[in-house]
């Protein structure tokens, strides 16, 4: 017990408190994706893209990795039909993708995300 409470300690000492919390980053990154889009959903393959441009990191940079993290939150990926013209329709013409509905969000986003986000 020791040793992990040193560890907690440590961790929490040694924050550095200009850099965001990387779920800051990870919400805040889907919440401008949400935001340029105008859509009410999107698909995993769309918000890996936006992590990647914005330099934020997931396990594996994945769909499994990305699920894996919003998972602590309480969020999954689900399949989501496309409308006729969304731009995360693949050039299959596949209306079922992997994805995600905006409401979803709506917790962790008032939790991680300053108001004015």
């Amino acid at each position: 017990i020791e040793q992990r409470i040193r560890a907690s300690l440590t961790t929490v000492l040694t924050r550095d408190p200009e850099r965001p919390d990387r779920k800051v980053e990870l919400y805040q990154a889907i919440s401008d994706l949400f935001s340029e889009l105008q859509l009410d959903r999107v698909t995993s393959q769309q918000v890996l893209a936006k992590l990647t441009e914005r330099g934020v990191r997931v396990p594996g940079q994945s769909g499994k990795g990305l699920s894996s993290v919003l998972s602590e939150d309480g969020i999954g990926p689900t399949l989501v039909r496309l409308p006729v013209g969304h731009p995360g329709m693949p050039e299959s013409g596949q209306a079922v993708q992997r994805g995600y509905f905006r409401h979803v969000f709506d917790g962790p986003f008032f939790r991680y995300l300053c108001p004015e986000d």
